[in-house]
């Protein structure tokens, strides 16, 4: 009788050792892509900040844009292909996206008024 339980306890010890794989590599992807989401909107973010300092003045913008990039340890390509790859998700872009927005807006010291509102809310 115990040699019949030995396969079925290394079935199910291998069963469960595999989930446990697979739960710690998603775990593992979950927290890189939450980690180059974090990258992505802190550069972008950066960037679009750069590009409204320094409107007039190409030379600064490119210095600017060295340092953001240095700094996130990102460069153009990074941020193209990144933007390329949450292309095909959807609610993972939107959600970047309000991310951004969100930082945009409170960095402005006088930010531009939210004209949708009055659409969004229509008893006000």
């Amino acid at each position: 009788m115990a040699a019949k339980r030995f396969p079925a306890i290394i079935v199910i010890s291998v069963f469960i050792a595999t989930i446990a794989v697979w739960q710690f590599q998603r775990y593992r992807h979950a927290e890189r892509l939450s980690t180059d989401d974090d990258k992505f909107v802190s550069t972008y973010t950066e960037l679009a900040i750069a590009r409204e300092m320094f409107t007039g003045d190409p030379d600064s913008l490119a210095s600017a844009h060295e340092r953001i990039f240095s700094q996130n340890g990102t460069d153009s390509n990074w941020i193209r292909q990144y933007i390329e790859n949450i292309s095909d998700d959807p609610k993972r872009r939107v959600i970047l996206w309000d991310r951004i927005v969100e930082r945009l807006d409170s960095s402005r010291v006088n930010p531009i008024p939210d004209t949708t509102f009055k659409f969004r809310n229509p008893q006000q």
